[in-house]
């Protein structure tokens, strides 16, 4: 994957980050359905080059999803938009897609996992 990956929302990033998941199904191209190792549900979308997360204590409100990051940004589209460039976090990603692989999102947000745990062949 040839991609970068921002914070957006510092603290929505702070709430979201360095979770335990007990379970991650991937549901559609895009969006991946969790459960925390506390027994929260955790919401991921991946479009339109941002990383939205949605967590709460129900599966119905964690589809209320906040922006915490993106993805696939190029320096120059990052410049002109002003407060995206402040407090710099990136991590630079080989190949090329139009979503970073599971692995590498998790990496960014810092979530660990057992990979018997995940499905992601939808």
């Amino acid at each position: 994957m040839n991609a970068k990956f921002k914070i957006l929302d510092f603290d929505a990033y702070g709430e979201c980050t360095k979770l335990v998941l007990d379970s991650i199904y991937r549901i559609h191209k895009n969006e991946w359905k969790c459960t925390t190792n506390d027994g929260r549900y955790l919401n991921v979308i991946c479009k339109a080059s941002i990383i939205a997360v949605g967590l709460d204590e129900r599966e119905y409100d964690a589809d209320s999803v906040v922006y915490v990051g993106s993805y696939n940004l190029s320096r120059s589209q990052v410049d002109s938009t002003g407060d995206l460039d402040k407090g710099d976090y990136w991590i630079d990603m080989k190949g090329s897609s139009t979503r970073p692989p599971w692995e590498e999102l998790a990496k960014f947000m810092k979530w660990k996992y057992r990979e018997e745990n995940l499905w992601d062949d939808c």
